[in-house]
């Protein structure tokens, strides 16, 4: 098992014993089965093929997301910490023909607080998708582990930030975009207020690279996401929506691939076909990423981890 990947998941065995904070002991049981589950599940993934690794990806992740339900559903509010159904459907599916894009399909939110996606889109703060959804092209983009080498135009990606307390530094490519711009783009910079003049360049020296914005947020380091352990901005799900945690952008990912390799077992044979596809390899690498990346993201939401409590 790759190094990452065993440790995310030695720290998330680490909390089965020494419970989250403020989790009652009562929710011990479901915590515990449900991250045992997951854990195999992602096992179970990472020695079988792209044909059915989304099967084993996405129904790991959903078991993980009955703990962090477990875990973070507050009491005294008369909300169960048990939740039921995913909470999210696949639009687009009685289009899709051959050789259609599959990045072109939408996620929908169904249902409330009890299901799945649901009640960790509240936890999160992250947009519910409800009436809207998202398309799966603009998830690629929140996505660095894919999206980098593999961008798709038309879409804002995740922008990681060097923050410190209450300020933080972002890459504006347009340094003359203003603020209000800025923030239908990245929702987290609502409430920020960006300094006057450039305050620095991505590359080695003055007017090197892409120009360095100031941005003054209370609390930056909490408000903006935890990105494996990094400060990060997600974009909005569409112009004027909200955005999706981390987590959340790999949960409606894989739940959609996994729709897709379950339900409608041809075309998913046919986007992975590295002979005929040209989003094959693309689709490869996001499967091999997820056995690394979600379980640390799986262990930031169990625990509310934040880049400035490392």
């Amino acid at each position: 098992m790759n190094a990452d990947r065993q440790s995310a998941w030695r720290a998330i065995r680490l909390t089965r014993a020494t419970l989250p904070a403020g989790m009652a002991d009562s929710r011990r049981l479901l915590y515990a089965s449900s991250l045992e589950q997951a854990e195999q599940q992602f096992r179970a993934a990472a020695s079988v093929g792209p044909e059915s690794r989304p099967l084993n990806l996405f129904y790991g992740l959903s078991q993980a997301g009955r703990a962090i339900a477990a875990a973070r559903t507050p009491d005294g509010q008369g909300i169960s910490p048990v939740v039921s159904g995913h909470g999210l459907k696949v639009h687009e599916f009685d289009s899709l023909r051959p050789g259609g894009d599959i990045f072109d399909l939408h996620v929908r939110g169904e249902g409330g607080r009890n299901t799945s996606f649901g009640r960790l889109s509240w936890l999160t703060g992250s947009d519910n998708l409800q009436p809207e959804g998202v398309s799966l092209a603009a998830v690629w983009m929140m996505l660095p582990e894919v999206c980098l080498d593999f961008p798709i135009d038309g879409y804002h990606p995740t922008q990681f930030v060097d923050a410190h307390g209450d300020s933080f530094t972002l890459a504006v490519p347009n340094e003359d975009e203003n603020a209000a711009a800025l923030r239908v783009t990245y929702p987290q910079l609502q409430g920020a207020e960006m300094a006057d003049g450039v305050s620095g360049y991505t590359g080695g020296g003055p007017g090197d690279g892409t120009p360095m914005r100031r941005f003054n947020l209370p609390d930056a380091s909490r408000t903006l996401s935890n990105y494996r352990a990094s400060s990060a901005l997600m974009p909005a799900c569409r112009e004027g929506g909200g955005y999706l945690d981390p987590l959340l952008a790999w949960w409606v990912m894989l739940y959609a691939l996994s729709m897709l390799a379950r339900y409608r077992p041809v075309e998913w044979t046919r986007a992975i076909d590295v002979d005929k596809s040209p989003r094959a390899v693309w689709l490869e690498q996001l499967l091999d990423k997820a056995l690394d990346a979600v379980p640390l993201q799986l262990h930031i939401a169990l625990t509310d981890a934040h880049p400035s409590r490392r």
